[in-house]
């Protein structure tokens, strides 16, 4: 069964190139430019890809939503080099930066949907429908309570 990935992205070139890169790599995908539209898809998508600078809204008060209503994989992509920006997101899941680019923004999801669906197994629940993930890939940055 196909995985689903909501990105989130106020950038169109970014989001477009992303959608058709992820969808090449078997994933399903869908866009949203802003978070009133992402809210609006809460809780359809095994994973959420967020942008933190999302014009109106952060990204990474968009995640404590979605962890709110039981999104647990949640990766960020964004261009933000602050630390400190980098670290907060890192408490509600995986950082790639966009410099790293789409192959490493494809494992991470792959990665973190991993680490999501071993963290439900521990805990008796199946997590995401599949598992693409290479288990010898790390999230990195990812910090779950």
């Amino acid at each position: 069964m196909q995985l689903r990935c909501l990105l989130v992205d106020d950038d169109k070139i970014v989001l477009r190139a992303a959608q058709r890169y992820l969808t090449h790599r078997g994933f399903g995908v869908d866009v949203a430019t802003s978070s009133a539209a992402a809210r609006e898809h809460a809780g359809r998508y095994d994973c959420i890809v967020l942008d933190i600078d999302l014009g109106e809204d952060s990204g990474i008060e968009l995640a404590r939503e979605f962890i709110d209503q039981k999104t647990n994989c949640i990766v960020f992509f964004s261009a933000s080099t602050d630390v400190n920006v980098r670290v907060a997101a890192s408490e509600f899941g995986t950082f790639i930066g966009k410099e790293a680019g789409l192959f490493v923004l494809a494992q991470g999801i792959e990665a973190a949907l991993e680490e999501t669906r071993q963290e439900a197994i521990a805990v008796g629940d199946d997590g995401p429908r599949a598992s693409r993930a290479d288990p010898r890939l790390g999230s990195g940055f990812r910090k779950r309570q």
